[in-house]
């Protein structure tokens, strides 16, 4: 048996305390509810922020621009700490990844959110899925009634991946009855059914509409 170094280089403090759910032992979120605020811009875009009460960041990006919170969370704690919102991470969920990148990614989005819940962040967390079938796994450590976003980023070309997209918001309404959903990008008709869903604008719409 080998001790695990004291440089955390697993970044097991994510997740110590937390209780330990599901199939994958995901770190179970607190079903808390923040409101979305006036303004969101996405996480690389921190350094942009002039009016802390009125915005927020956002993880809907590539991953590589967000991957510095895994490598060193604690460095955003102050910043993140002012913000009304963090919406994240969102380590993605790719057809084309094996099932276990998948499962990887998805148990770091917890971990993280996790851990800023647990130094006072207003974080909503995010809900991700390639297949349907990621979703018997991949919304374990939401409680039913939390707030949660998703993003619509790249899943409106192809009719099949709009159609999974749709039934698995669907999925999600039926096993969390989330108290609200955030989703990120273009408004989708066929969601007009639900009650709970909010939008805000992902990068791209925010530069046309400045643009215009």
């Amino acid at each position: 048996m080998h001790n695990l170094s004291s440089e955390d280089p697993f970044r097991l403090r994510y997740t110590k305390g937390a209780k330990l759910v599901g199939k994958y032992q995901f770190a179970q979120l607190s079903a808390i509810h923040h409101c979305l605020p006036a303004e969101m811009l996405c996480f690389n875009e921190r350094s942009h922020i002039k009016d802390m009460p009125d915005c927020g960041l956002h993880c809907f990006i590539n991953d590589i621009q967000f991957e510095c919170l895994w490598s060193n969370c604690d460095r955003y704690l102050n910043l993140l700490r002012k913000l009304p919102l963090f919406i994240g991470p969102d380590f993605s969920a790719y057809l084309d990844m094996e099932e276990w990148r998948r499962i990887y990614n998805c148990g770091r989005n917890y971990a993280i959110a996790n851990y800023l819940t647990v130094n006072g962040v207003n974080i909503v967390p995010v809900a991700t899925w390639a297949f349907l079938s990621d979703l018997d796994w991949s919304l374990d450590g939401f409680q039913e009634g939390c707030t949660l976003a998703i993003s619509n980023n790249g899943c409106l070309r192809e009719p099949s991946s709009r159609k999974v997209f749709t039934a698995g918001v669907d999925i999600i309404q039926r096993k969390l009855k989330p108290k609200a959903i955030y989703v990120c990008g273009k408004h989708m008709p066929e969601l007009n059914c639900y009650d709970n869903i909010k939008y805000f604008p992902n990068f791209s719409e925010r530069k046309f509409r400045k643009e215009k």
